[in-house]
């Protein structure tokens, strides 16, 4: 059963902490002015060649025709540099592009690569990190981007303890409410040879993907980072290879 775009034919609430969460849209929330309302650009050069993109979209089509209460899926990789971020910029928008309504959430709170592929880069976003700490709303820290159909949740401030923050019952609840709201949420997530953080937010997740490098990752750190994975009962999705010729 194909599961693209589930239109309603009304706006989707979802409950909250905070009061209520109404999805982004136009017509959503007229006589507010907070930033869920407002439209962040990503900057060029993330758009994959042709043939890597039909690489996405088929994807994309496999995460839609799949077990329809998989919605959720995190991203990582070994090591800082393997491509992670940007696999999740170009699925998550290949994804969008195909008529779903999707949620980048930047979970890397540490040293976020997506915040750096935004228009507005250096000015503070409220994003994952105030929201955990109850410092801003999901309305506040969920953007509109200029890619129809994409939004994103930055990563916001650098919080003391991140890994803590994704253990949270707060980061729980997120999960829960965007999933109600999202037709896919995509969470970017640090290197899980770096530190704890992917394995805790996979914990949450209804599946992971494993970014690989072409002639970067080693076959025995890729063995261990799928076992860290199943310590987080999280099933792997399957591995993403980036940087080789003809890949993302």
């Amino acid at each position: 059963m194909r599961r693209a775009a589930r239109k309603t034919g009304k706006e989707m609430t979802a409950p909250s902490a905070a009061g209520v969460f109404v999805a982004c849209c136009p017509n959503a929330g007229k006589e507010r002015s907070d930033n869920c309302l407002k439209r962040v650009s990503f900057i060029s050069g993330f758009a994959p060649s042709e043939d890597v993109e039909a690489s996405y979209r088929a994807l994309c089509s496999n995460l839609m025709t799949g077990n329809i209460s998989r919605k959720v899926f995190l991203l990582t990789g070994h090591s800082q540099g393997e491509g992670t971020s940007m696999a999740a910029i170009r699925l998550a928008s290949v994804c969008a592009g195909m008529g779903n309504k999707v949620l980048l959430l930047d979970a890397d709170m540490r040293r976020s690569v997506l915040k750096t592929r935004l228009a507005v880069f250096g000015q503070a976003l409220p994003g994952l990190s105030e929201y955990l700490q109850d410092a801003s709303s999901i309305e506040e820290a969920v953007y509109s981007t200029d890619i129809s159909g994409l939004y994103l949740m930055p990563p916001g401030g650098l919080p003391k303890n991140p890994s803590e923050l994704l253990a949270s019952e707060r980061f729980r609840e997120l999960i829960e409410i965007i999933r109600r709201v999202f037709d896919f949420v995509f969470i970017d997530t640090p290197p899980i040879g770096h530190c704890a953080d992917a394995t805790t937010a996979a914990v949450r997740a209804d599946s992971a993907i494993l970014v690989v490098e072409s002639g970067g990752t080693r076959g025995r750190d890729a063995k261990r980072d799928l076992l860290q994975l199943g310590r987080s009962h999280c099933p792997v999705e399957g591995a993403l290879l980036m940087k080789s010729k003809g890949a993302g």
